[in-house]
């Protein structure tokens, strides 16, 4: 693919990512994913593997610990819990990331919106598995429709691009 190309496809995942959470969630949690995904991005552009990786990880923990706090589910009271929790989705986004790496090939544009969207997505994971979880503890819940109904309410020139780049 070409630069032009990336960077268009690109930008729309982020755009259609961005109308979902905005759709999905609502105040604190919200900002608190958005914050945490763009630290998530720039630590994985860091050259320096061992580096990018530790800072990575070290962000995606404290998005679970932060998200814990506001559903009013403390991280710490149930750590093995969180953690349990917090690592099948992990491994979920992990294999999914993969396949993207795989499927479009990795350039440097591609690296910060993997970073954001593994953040923001393990984040919209979280909140709707803590909620399954501790039905009665968590104040917060993903909203599917909302996040749904927003994307499609919202379309924009990307669609027209994105559906003239697929037919080539």
């Amino acid at each position: 693919m070409g630069i032009k190309k990336d960077v268009m496809l690109e930008k729309y995942m982020f755009t259609k990512l961005n109308l979902f959470l905005e759709g999905a969630l609502d105040g604190e949690i919200k900002k608190a994913i958005k914050y945490r995904a763009v630290l998530g991005a720039i630590a994985l552009a860091v050259p320096f593997p061992v580096i990018s990786t530790i800072a990575y990880m070290i962000i995606l923990w404290n998005t679970y610990s932060k998200i814990a706090d506001i559903c009013t589910v403390p991280f710490k009271d149930n750590l093995w819990g969180n953690i349990a929790l917090a690592v099948i989705i992990n491994i979920a986004l992990s294999i999914a990331s993969e396949f993207l790496c795989w499927l479009f090939g990795v350039g440097t544009l591609m690296v910060l919106f993997l970073g954001y969207a593994s953040i923001t997505l393990s984040a919209m994971a979280y909140v709707k598995a803590l909620k399954a979880t501790y039905k009665n503890r968590a104040t917060k819940d993903l909203n599917w429709k909302g996040g749904r109904d927003n994307v499609i309410n919202n379309p924009d020139r990307l669609d027209n691009m994105i559906s003239k780049y697929l037919k080539k």
